[in-house]
């Protein structure tokens, strides 16, 4: 099974569109960055010997994991906006 990164389906969809944004890859591509940053803090805390140290490498997973999900967010809450402004 293929799965696309959110930068790499956005670019997907959007090439020959009008609604293609840069600012839309951009955000994507930082979703992905810091999902990339949470599974990098995931490899940390499973290889932490101290239970210190694996709770907060877990809970800086969580909190890249949470900007990832608020980026998309935002760039749903823009879209509709972006949208009417193009039909304008």
């Amino acid at each position: 099974m293929t799965s696309l990164t959110n930068a790499a389906a956005c670019e997907w969809f959007a090439v020959g569109t009008d609604f293609a944004s840069p600012v839309l890859a951009y955000m994507s591509l930082r979703a992905d960055m810091y999902r990339q940053k949470a599974a990098e803090a995931k490899k940390s805390a499973a290889r932490a010997g101290n239970p210190l140290a694996k709770s907060a490498f877990e809970e800086v997973a969580k909190g890249w994991l949470l900007l990832a999900e608020q980026m998309e967010w935002n760039e749903r809450q823009r879209a509709p906006l972006r949208d009417e402004g193009a039909r304008d």
